[in-house]
């Protein structure tokens, strides 16, 4: 925290340190932020010892001005259980908070697992304005919930504005509602990889709204504008959300995501074409399946091979180095 005032003192002088995060067996920190209301709130994912699976517990923030520094409490207002029955699983991932100053609203957007049989991962919404985990009811899968663009206010809308990654490019939405996008920005052939920097800047295209500046993926600092103004650009995309199953390598990591229930398998072949089952058909459901090449290919000699995705009638082949 940085004070002010005119006894706060010079540089680093005015810094001062939070003290008294609440602390369990495991904890860590998720989100610290200004709600609506103009209270401080906290959010820290937290376990115990004996705990089969953590919790995300929101807690409300006094900070009290004392002398040259300040006292702080942290009061806990929710919490919300993960539900996994194991003491090595974690069924949560990322969070954003959202908050929305116009219509006084704070908004919890939370990776988690909702399908313990076939690790079903979403990303969940929670409106906490008033201190308490109240779901939406919006659950929505095909979403890759990292780097994330929150630009609150900044674009001119009365409704804060979020850029969320998935296969079909970064989606915006509207705080209030994820399973729509109103717009969806295709980085292909732009040079540019998720994982930059974004900026609102001042309107260049005419329509009396805020553009966007985005960078990052280029060795030369490729650097590209995009606007929401309708009169502007040469194709329309379409704001779904993908319409058909895929399979892909990112990392050493293969991702499967359905986008209806169907029977998978997966196979490992050579370029011989000889060909063992490493996951055997498997009903699943809607969502994302995170498999481990390394243990895919796990007692198979060093060489080039292909992993057999099957999902239904459909074969995808990826070719992989062992």
């Amino acid at each position: 925290m940085i004070l002010g005032g005119p006894k706060a003192g010079k540089g680093c002088e005015r810094v001062a340190v939070i003290h008294g995060y609440p602390n369990r067996y495991k904890s860590l920190k998720r989100a610290f932020f200004r709600s609506s209301s103009g209270r401080w709130r906290f959010v820290q994912w937290e376990r115990g010892q004996s705990d089969l699976s953590p919790r995300m517990i929101l807690y409300d923030v006094g900070l009290k001005r004392v002398g040259s520094t300040f006292e702080t409490t942290f009061t806990p207002l929710d919490s919300l259980y993960g539900g996994s029955s194991s003491l090595d699983d974690d069924p949560f991932g990322v969070v954003e908070e959202v908050v929305d100053t116009v219509h006084k609203k704070d908004y919890l957007l939370i990776e988690r697992v909702v399908n313990f049989s076939d690790r079903t991962w979403v990303v969940e919404r929670f409106d906490i304005t008033e201190g308490k985990f109240n779901s939406t009811g919006e659950r929505v899968t095909g979403y890759a919930f990292f780097d994330l663009e929150n630009f609150g206010h900044s674009l001119g809308t009365d409704v804060p504005v979020i850029g969320i990654p998935s296969s079909r490019g970064r989606c915006y939405c509207y705080a209030d509602n994820i399973t729509t996008p109103f717009a969806v920005f295709n980085p292909a052939g732009s040079g540019l990889q998720f994982g930059g920097g974004y900026v609102a800047i001042n309107d260049q295209t005419g329509d009396g709204k805020p553009d966007i500046i985005l960078t990052g993926g280029s060795s030369d600092g490729r650097m590209v504008v995009i606007s929401f103004d309708q009169s502007v650009g040469v194709e329309q995309h379409s704001t779904d959300l993908p319409t058909i199953s895929t399979a892909s390598i990112v990392g050493d990591q293969l991702d499967v995501t359905l986008v209806a229930p169907d029977v998978i398998s997966i196979d490992v072949a050579t370029v011989t074409g000889q060909q063992w089952t490493v996951v055997p058909p498997t009903t699943l459901d809607v969502g994302n399946m995170h498999y481990d090449v390394a243990t895919l290919l796990r007692n198979r000699p060093s060489g080039a091979y292909f992993l057999r995705v099957h999902i239904g009638a459909r074969i995808i082949s990826i070719p992989v180095t062992r």
